[in-house]
């Protein structure tokens, strides 16, 4: 029977940050702390050993200067928005300008920075926070609420939940590195992405609004198994890996698959599923500090980037009285062979 673990990690003012350990009969161990909803590490048994597969720090102080989102809950509005401006309903807001010129997971009082309430409910760990009307230049108050939960089939459930009391866009994701083979790089993982298009995005990751075929483009082709070492180098690009989002080849809004990575050295291997229109795929090319670049992969669900200015694209809004719900599922296989 899976359970979770709760313990006092540290006292930065007045909440407490909280260590939650959710284990499953299997061995698999998944460490969560209430600051910033945040994934801190996954550990899981392969031939015995208790390999872990994400990147993480040591220490939860190190969590308050990171600017690489590691694990974090990401919101309001998960990827850039342009120019930080956006209008909606014949007015304009203006937002926090933490990338450039631009609007980058929320800002800087983005749910990634704060700390969550909790309570655990029917072996779900379930976090609360709150975001203020005019938070980051956004509308209306909103309320995220998100649950964690272990199945005992190596599935780590996250649900999202998200109330406002004046429309505005909200897209949140899990930014989460992973590296399964405990190796310095991701880039002899093998990637495979349910997807047969991609948004082309400028030399600032912002979409120009093009959808490009991937049938045409070798380098982002991961419609069947690919090293993304190996890929990368077909691309016509001066960034080494990835920085692209894939729409998602079932355009629904129910629970699919969207991409497995795996390490045929480890024999670990990952699923990612959810009810997401897309899978950014970021391998880590400016992480710094205590990771080096590509030592590990994100793969973050969320709605199209840059929505709010493109009203192309699918859009991700709240109003008053509608929720927001959307799921995110990592499915940890042990056997390259299930695949």
């Amino acid at each position: 029977m899976h359970k979770i673990i709760a313990k006092k990690a540290h006292t930065p003012g007045e909440k407490d940050i909280y260590l939650f350990h959710l284990t499953n009969e299997r061995g698999v161990c998944v460490e969560i702390m209430n600051y910033g909803a945040t994934i801190v590490s996954i550990g899981i048994p392969v031939n015995g050993i208790f390999k872990k597969i994400v990147l993480g720090y040591e220490k939860i102080e190190d969590y308050f200067s990171d600017n690489a989102y590691l694990g974090a809950t990401i919101g309001r509005f998960a990827n850039r928005i342009s120019g930080a401006v956006f209008r909606m309903d014949g007015k304009i807001y203006q937002l926090d300008k933490n990338d450039g010129e631009h609007c980058n997971h929320g800002g800087f009082g983005g749910f990634h920075q704060k700390i969550f309430d909790f309570e655990i409910l029917d072996n779900k760990l379930v976090m609360y926070a709150e975001s203020p009307d005019g938070e980051a230049g956004f509308p209306g108050n909103v309320i995220l609420t998100v649950s964690y939960s272990l199945s005992e089939n190596n599935e780590l459930i996250m649900d999202y939940t998200v109330t406002a009391d004046r429309k505005t866009p909200v897209n949140i994701t899990n930014h989460a590195y992973f590296n399964l083979s405990g190796e310095k790089d991701i880039l002899g993982h093998q990637l495979k992405i349910e997807s047969d298009t991609y948004l082309e995005s400028d030399a600032q990751f912002l979409p120009t609004g093009r959808k490009l075929r991937i049938e045409e483009n070798p380098g982002f082709d991961f419609r069947l198994f690919a090293e993304i070492g190996k890929n990368s180098l077909l691309k016509n690009e001066k960034m080494k890996g990835y920085n692209t989002y894939f729409i998602a080849r079932e355009e629904t809004s129910k629970l699919k698959k969207l991409a497995t990575l795996c390490d045929e050295r480890s024999g670990v291997s990952l699923e990612v599923h959810s009810t997401m229109p897309g899978i950014m795929i970021y391998t880590g090319d400016y992480l710094s500090g205590g990771h080096q670049p590509f030592s590990g992969i994100s793969l973050e669900a969320h709605g199209f980037p840059d929505s709010p200015n493109r009203p192309e694209f699918p859009q991700s809004v709240v109003t008053p009285g509608r929720l927001w719900q959307e799921t995110i599922i990592y499915h940890f296989f042990t056997d390259i062979h299930h695949r």
